[in-house]
């Protein structure tokens, strides 16, 4: 999956997204990066 759809599935499940990480030390994500990390809440 990419980044893009994991943030749409999270949309659509009511969530909220507060931030997209590169990397577990706050790396920015971009496009390419290994792994996407997603911190999202509840509306």
């Amino acid at each position: 999956m990419t980044c893009g759809e994991v943030v749409a599935m999270l949309d659509e499940a009511g969530l909220e997204v507060i931030d997209i990480a590169g990397g577990t030390g706050g790396e920015p994500f971009t496009l390419g990066a290994p792994r996407c990390l997603v911190t999202a809440r509840r509306r």
